[in-house]
């Protein structure tokens, strides 16, 4: 993830503080890492991680600092989140030996009461602190449009199929464009030029504010599911359209039978990767390989997620057609 928002954190629980507004959730069990850059460390990348078992906290650090040198950072905030202090300690503290040429600005972990940190004069049984949800930090993000869920649990739901009675509607409606679309596929001769017709006019409403009829969904959902088309709604994923269309491909996604859900799901992970939210990527990804592992853009954009390539650079790879 990478923010231009402005805060400033004056003490180590600022920063503690601040780490929701950074991720969208309040993180738990977890390493986080805000890369930084010049002389006032501005925060230029986060990123959370599982805390892994002892044994491969260093193959931990090192994936974390791969991560940090992609993305051109000078400096490092390393903060664990665990009730395992312990275990957190140690998985900072080899994060930090691990940096290189980064220099860490600090390096905390904190249990939801108090926190420890690697400098030298470090109290050993640590220091209390509070957070309110009421924090600054919580505050500034949520008057910036960041909305914060109290768990990465709480995001994976975000992309669970919806069992509600709209969603039996659109299940309906899906059916009957299927048999549509099916007729028009075996008669045309070029079903995606068809395609583009039928979703583009959805899509461009979408994006000055229309809401989506039942019928609307079930078109974007069938017609997506042929490769052309989904290439054709990805080309409108750019940096001016990446929240709206994150939005929107995230609740196509719900209310998708679990098989056609695929193509919605790549959609909003592609919007949110541009947004820079790539916890969001991340999980509306997981749940469409679930569903198909052979998933071509699913595929090259998880790999891209994981290897840390920033959005920026994204956005030049959807220019050039990631799924061509």
């Amino acid at each position: 993830m990478t923010t231009d928002s402005v805060y400033t954190a004056h003490d180590i629980p600022d920063l503690f503080a601040a780490l929701p507004g950074q991720l969208g959730f309040v993180p738990q069990e977890s390493l986080c890492v805000i890369g930084t850059r010049g002389p006032r460390h501005r925060f230029s990348f986060s990123m959370r991680v599982d805390l892994p078992e002892e044994e491969n906290i260093d193959a931990l650090s090192r994936f974390v600092v791969a991560h940090l040198e992609r993305q051109d950072c000078d400096g490092a905030i390393v903060l664990g989140v665990s009730e395992r202090p312990e275990l957190a300690g140690k998985a900072v503290w080899a994060t930090e030996l691990a940096l290189g040429e980064i220099r860490p600005v600090v390096s905390a972990w904190a249990t939801k009461d108090r926190y420890w940190t690697t400098f030298d004069d470090c109290d050993p049984d640590g220091y209390a602190y509070t957070i309110s949800p009421h924090h600054r930090a919580v505050v500034q993000a949520v008057l910036a449009g960041q909305e914060i869920l109290p768990d990465r649990a709480a995001l994976e739901r975000r992309y669970q199929p919806e069992r509600t009675e709209r969603a039996r509607w659109v299940g309906a409606a899906v059916d009957a464009v299927a048999l549509q679309v099916a007729g028009i596929v075996h008669r045309a001769n070029d079903p995606g030029e068809v395609g583009r017709g039928v979703v583009g006019p959805i899509l461009q409403a979408a994006l000055i504010g229309r809401t989506p009829s039942t019928g609307d969904l079930a078109q974007l959902i069938v017609w997506t599911s042929c490769e052309p088309v989904r290439g054709f709604a990805l080309s409108l994923v750019n940096t001016e359209t990446a929240a709206s269309l994150l939005e929107l491909w995230a609740h196509v996604a719900r209310l998708a039978p679990p098989e056609l859900a695929v193509a919605p799901l790549t959609l909003a992970a592609c919007s949110a990767y541009l947004r820079g939210d790539g916890a969001q990527a991340l999980v509306a990804l997981e749940r469409a390989l679930t569903t198909e592992p052979r998933d071509e853009l699913a595929n090259i954009v998880l790999r891209l997620l994981q290897d840390g390539v920033p959005p920026s650079v994204f956005a030049g790879v959807l220019q050039g057609g990631v799924d061509r």
